[in-house]
């Protein structure tokens, strides 16, 4: 090992995907590596992986960035690599008062963060510059809500709709005619994202606000997650993932695939976009097979850690790219057809506090 540790702050260390980047971070044995891993939950999981762990307020609390300030000070923290998505922006404005401690992160500019985090923003964006978009309309009344529906073709062809803000299917729902209903019922487990005109009009009609939501075109096919590092607009790397099942958001079933239309598309997304660091861009195939854009997360994403079975760490490239340490091209190879299927495991706390897991 060479040098002094290398320390990493990972932020939302209790979030599904923490382990994942920790256990990739772990696959580095040519250097000291010490991990501190932020939460604002205090019974966060990953504590029990980490080498320190603080609790921290949220990312909308105006104590956010002088809290994470401090814990970068007292841990003399490197890099600081973001998993939570509502703490990017915060995190981004902050970039010159951490670097000024000697801490860095692998971050594009709050603008382009404000386009990606923005799921109707994005797609404006990307059409303006030509980009193939999904047919949607913006929609922040119940009135709005349905007048979409009908202009994207509801009910002869379903249509979807998210909260512009969100991720890990927070809010998605679709809207499908062609849906038995009674097949469903007995079928399908309890968390379905497909929901009846009539359910969904029912549960809104006391509601006094909508968030502010994006109604689009239900694509058919296939569903990937492009797990990839940017420098400033230009893609270093990307690993294609074909998503085979998905819970609650989340993969819990996946492979890795050679797909050349979604790299070059996903490559001009980047591009049109400037993104920089550690990025996920999910998409999805049309009626016609062609893919196009479902979101952008501009952080590591849930199921990384399979690009790091397949042989690229993006955890510690986004580590190397914040440092601005030369990356190498045999750190850029992995193999394709590698799969993961995810099961259940356990973290435990003792009366003081402290968690453990059991090996």
């Amino acid at each position: 090992m060479e040098g002094k540790p290398v320390t990493i702050l990972v932020t939302g260390i209790g979030s599904p995907g923490a382990f994942g980047v920790v256990r990739s971070l772990r696959q580095i044995k040519e250097r000291r590596l010490h991990i501190i891993g932020t939460d604002a939950n205090s019974d966060a999981t990953g504590q029990a992986w980490v080498d320190g762990f603080h609790v921290i307020p949220r990312a909308d609390s105006v104590d956010f960035p002088q809290v994470l300030k401090d814990v970068c000070k007292a841990e003399s923290v490197d890099v600081v690599l973001p998993l939570v998505t509502r703490e990017l922006i915060p995190l981004a404005e902050m970039q010159q008062d951490l670097a000024a401690i000697g801490t860095r992160m692998p971050l594009p500019t709050v603008e382009t963060l404000r386009t990606a985090n923005h799921k109707g923003m994005l797609f404006r964006a990307l059409a303006q510059v030509k980009i193939p978009v999904p047919q949607f309309q913006p929609a922040k009344t119940l009135n709005e809500l349905r007048s979409s529906f009908m202009s994207l073709g509801y009910p002869a062809r379903p249509v979807c709709f998210k909260p512009v803000y969100g991720d890990g299917s927070r809010g998605f729902r679709i809207l499908d005619k062609t849906l038995n209903a009674a097949k469903s019922l007995f079928e399908d487990k309890p968390d379905s994202t497909h929901i009846s005109e009539t359910e969904l009009f029912d549960k809104l009609q006391n509601n006094t606000g909508l968030p502010e939501l994006v109604v689009m075109e239900y694509l058919p096919g296939a569903e990937y997650s492009v797990d990839l590092l940017a420098r400033h607009g230009e893609m270093v790397v990307s690993v294609v993932r074909l998503r085979e099942q998905i819970t609650g958001g989340i993969t819990t079933k996946g492979r890795i695939v050679d797909e050349p239309d979604v790299v070059r598309y996903v490559t001009s997304v980047v591009s049109a976009l400037g993104l920089h660091g550690n990025v996920g861009v999910q998409v999805r195939r049309n009626d016609n097979g062609e893919p196009r854009i479902l979101e952008v997360n501009p952080r590591l994403q849930g199921t990384t850690i399979l690009c790091t079975a397949a042989g690229v760490n993006l955890p510690w490239l986004g580590v190397k790219l914040a440092l601005g340490e030369e990356i190498q091209k045999t750190e850029l190879e992995f193999e394709t057809g590698v799969r993961l299927v995810r099961h259940w495991d356990e973290v435990f706390f003792r009366s003081d506090g402290s968690a453990f897991t059991m090996q």
